[in-house]
């Protein structure tokens, strides 16, 4: 009997993507996710990448006047999209006017740093992986399931969408997530 190799997740998650046209939907959340090292700050605080849609970056501008400025700025601000992503699903951008989600800050400096799990985390992670026989494996299994629960940890993920001053937080509005008049179909 004969064993193939390992393939690397990040291969196997690339190919489910792209078979099961997750591609777009996982450019949207990175782009969403990163926006404001993408952009830098002061565009960010007046845009939000909303969809990809027919290679086309829906943006949501919070007024007329940045909106007018950013497109004049068009060229470089796409040709900076991509090179900071450098993402082929992005070949042109669509500015409209519309209302832009809380803003998402950074997570709060207190507690451990990203990638030090705290030792209950650490604790978790062994217990998660305690079936697996191959010690090397389990080690890695080990370090990627405490990484990721550092990442979930509660105090990031409260502080990392909080309410701000641009529109009121989810909970407190019914609006749903999507406009009525937003150009871009879901």
């Amino acid at each position: 009997m004969t064993h193939q190799p390992f393939t690397p997740i990040q291969t196997v998650l690339r190919r489910i993507a792209r078979t099961h046209r997750f591609e777009v939907k996982w450019w949207e959340f990175r782009l969403q996710r990163y926006w404001t090292q993408i952009v830098g700050p002061t565009v960010a605080a007046h845009t939000w990448p909303r969809a990809i849609k027919s290679y086309k970056l829906f943006i949501t501008v919070d007024n007329s006047v940045w909106l007018h400025q950013l497109a004049l700025l068009k060229p470089s601000l796409l040709a900076s999209i991509q090179a900071v992503t450098q993402c082929s699903l992005i070949r042109d951008l669509a500015l409209r006017v519309g209302t832009l989600p809380p803003i998402p800050t950074p997570p709060p400096s207190e507690g451990p740093p990203l990638g030090s799990p705290s030792p209950d985390m650490l604790a978790r992670a062994i217990h998660c992986t305690a079936g697996v026989r191959n010690p090397a494996l389990r080690q890695c299994l080990t370090e990627l399931i405490a990484k990721a629960l550092t990442l979930d940890h509660p105090a990031r993920l409260s502080a990392a969408w909080p309410t701000s001053q641009r529109s009121p937080s989810p909970e407190t509005t019914s609006e749903p997530a999507g406009r009525e008049d937003d150009p871009v179909e879901k």
